[in-house]
């Protein structure tokens, strides 16, 4: 074949080393006292802390305490990680029981795998975990206006704006999503769900 044809060659068949994007399917694990250290880290990104209610750097002291009483509490708190087979986990999404059926969200992302639509499989699985939980129920988020990625997430995902309570801060965003009792999803014959993908 001549030179001039392998284009049309290539043209038909791609290369053997081009590049293919791969859809990745994320698993969800329970956190445990090993994520320590790698929660802290994610947590003292400075995007992290700039969304967040506290822009100060969280120490290593401050964080084990408050690490622990979360990990000690699973009756309140539903806190998972997020991770990618090969690759490692990727965030973490926890479900605060606040009242009754009502649950509130905290969700974050490495930073490495932001603006890829991951955080919005973070939270649909939080979601399909809230219904399993405590069937129907409210599932609420608060979220600083400046954080246009998360509130974006969060509309993408279903949660609807609401009007803000007094004790609420100005400068942020409240929202929340109801899950009715004919939306709840099917469960699979071991009890579980299916992990998002």
């Amino acid at each position: 074949m001549h030179p001039a044809d392998s284009s049309k060659r290539h043209a038909n068949f791609p290369l053997p080393w081009a590049p293919v994007k791969i859809k990745p399917q994320i698993r969800f694990r329970l956190v445990k006292q090993g994520d320590e250290a790698r929660v802290l880290k994610w947590a003292n990104d400075p995007l992290t802390r700039q969304a967040g209610s506290r822009k100060t750097w969280i120490s290593p002291g401050e964080h084990q305490r408050w690490f622990r009483k979360i990990i000690r509490d699973g009756a309140r708190n539903y806190w998972m990680i997020g991770y990618i087979k090969n690759r490692g986990p990727i965030g973490t999404v926890r479900l605060s029981r606040s009242s009754g059926s009502d649950w509130e969200i905290h969700f974050s992302l490495d930073r490495k795998y932001r603006g890829k639509g991951l955080a919005k499989k973070l939270v649909g699985f939080a979601l399909k975990k809230a219904a399993i939980l405590t069937g129907e129920c409210r599932v609420n988020a608060r979220v600083k206006k400046s954080n246009q990625a998360s509130l974006k997430t969060l509309l993408k995902t279903g949660f609807k704006k609401r009007e803000k309570s007094r004790k609420a801060p100005k400068n942020y965003v409240l929202l929340e999503k109801c899950i009715p009792r004919k939306a709840l999803p099917r469960k699979e014959k071991n009890g579980k769900i299916r992990n998002e993908k």
